[in-house]
């Protein structure tokens, strides 16, 4: 798991690592917790075709990019248990990044959840300055 704030590099370790698997031949499904968690609902309740859910539970590697973005309802929680809670009991990896922090995370999603993830993920903090900001003002020098 990949805490914090934006602009730190979160996003691109977890593009790096999603480059070294694929190379090495396995499958990888990366993209934003929002994203697949709306097709996801849109999935079970008939508003669109598709197996977002069994792709994500049975891909060699899960990357969940901007953990906490998504619009939380009792589905939605539901649906990210079982995504986390699978995959852990199938020991298939999963790297989730997120702004949030594990007090947040707690907050937001609750001690299952949150049990699980300190029960079978290595937290790595980032920390330093925005990337993007430091760049935007070296172009504007």
């Amino acid at each position: 798991m990949f805490l914090g704030r934006t602009g730190l590099g979160k996003t691109h370790l977890s593009l790096s690592i999603a480059n070294v698997a694929i190379d090495k031949g396995f499958g990888v499904i990366y993209g934003s917790s929002q994203n697949f968690f709306n097709q996801i609902q849109d999935e079970a309740f008939g508003r669109k075709q598709g197996d977002t859910l069994n792709a994500l539970l049975d891909c060699d590697l899960l990357i969940l990019d901007d953990f906490g973005t998504e619009f939380m309802s009792t589905y939605i929680s539901s649906a990210i248990y079982n995504i986390i809670n699978s995959r852990i009991l199938r020991s298939l990896p999963t790297i989730i990044s997120t702004n949030l922090s594990l007090s947040e995370i707690n907050s937001q999603y609750g001690e299952r959840i949150m049990s699980r993830i300190l029960g079978n993920y290595v937290i790595k903090q980032f920390t330093g300055k925005d990337i993007r900001q430091i760049q935007m003002l070296k172009n504007n020098t």
